[in-house]
């Protein structure tokens, strides 16, 4: 968002240094090897809050985002690359979390409760998918460049 021109001033210099270098699953063994002071879950946690509201704002008030189409070459597509990266994510995190022992799961206290339908014995029925014929032919996958997101 700063490369973009969106954000003037870092949100936390540390913190962005560290976390963007992310951590490298060949070389796991290499955290223990630095100097790095490692911020604490609470630390990270307010940061997130603080990027949270930093960005609800953007999206609550700026004037680019009032039905204009937003295409690549504009500062604010910067602002859905960074959201699809946070689903990248979500969806790597999942990944891992379906991967460990059940034994090793459990809910989080701090988490609401489930939805009422979700309570219920036998879930409701879904449709049954039909297969249809498709004729052969070339596909095209994406979009062009000038298409409004």
């Amino acid at each position: 968002l700063r490369v973009a021109g969106l954000v003037d001033d870092p949100v936390n210099s540390y913190l962005e240094t560290i976390l963007e270098t992310g951590v490298d699953e060949m070389t796991w063994d290499d955290i223990d090897k630095n100097e790095m002071l490692w911020p604490s879950v609470q630390e990270v946690t307010e940061y997130r809050r603080t990027v949270y509201r930093l960005i609800r704002g953007i999206l609550e008030n700026h004037p680019g985002l009032n039905g204009t189409p937003i295409t690549p070459h504009l500062p604010l597509w910067s602002l859905f690359m960074g959201m699809e990266h946070q689903r990248i994510h979500v969806e790597t995190s999942s990944v891992l979390i379906r991967e460990l022992p059940v034994h090793l799961l459990c809910r989080p206290s701090y988490f609401p409760p489930h939805h009422p339908a979700t309570a219920a014995q036998k879930p409701p029925p879904h449709p049954v998918n039909k297969m249809i014929p498709v004729a052969g032919g070339h596909a095209v996958l994406g979009k062009p460049n000038d298409f409004p997101s």
